[in-house]
């Protein structure tokens, strides 16, 4: 699941099926949103307008799942939605992933 909490950062939850692995991330916006097109509107593959907008960056918490092991999280990432054919991507740049058993 993807949310918008009320101070304005998005909680990224996703698990597994059998719930062996998941990610729980917060992304906190340190730069504002960038629309592209006229305001935010661009045309669609298939002719339709869609509305389009990057946020060039934002801090990123959490941690990654695997088992009953969880690793922190520490990395900086650009997200960007499209309404319309609700598509939405992350590109992510990790500094680190801490494994706590190599500390």
């Amino acid at each position: 699941t993807l949310k918008k909490d009320e101070a304005g950062d998005y909680l990224l939850t996703a698990k597994t099926h059998d719930g062996k692995a998941g990610i729980d991330l917060k992304f906190h916006p340190t730069k504002p949103p960038v629309r592209h097109g006229v305001d935010g509107v661009v045309m669609g593959h298939d002719g339709d307008d869609m509305f389009y907008y990057l946020i060039p960056r934002c801090e990123v918490t959490g941690t990654f799942r695997l088992d009953d092991e969880a690793l922190p999280a520490d990395s900086q990432e650009a997200q960007a939605d499209e309404e319309g054919d609700k598509y939405m991507w992350m590109g992510r740049s990790l500094k680190t992933i801490k494994d706590p058993k190599k500390e």
